[in-house]
């Protein structure tokens, strides 16, 4: 999978934490997991997704802030 290029795992009910694993996924244009109950925090690892232009947790149990690294991220059009 590491040539995965859409992530769309909005509204399953998934629960636990969003893992940092993701972060190897480093081809990623889009990460959709909105809607679930995911908790925890948004790692920074995701930053590793250089090509990342959208990442949408909407509607999950998160906590903290956003990483500073992924703000930063150039492609990032919708966060």
């Amino acid at each position: 999978m590491s040539k995965l290029h859409y992530l769309e795992l909005n509204d399953n009910q998934l629960t636990g934490h969003i893992p940092p694993e993701l972060g190897k996924l480093t081809d990623l244009f889009d990460i959709n997991i909105a809607g679930n109950k995911l908790e925890g925090h948004i790692h920074d690892n995701l930053s590793s997704c250089t090509n990342l232009n959208s990442l949408n947790v909407h509607g999950n149990k998160l906590k903290g802030t956003i990483p500073a690294q992924l703000q930063r991220l150039e492609s990032m059009t919708y966060l």
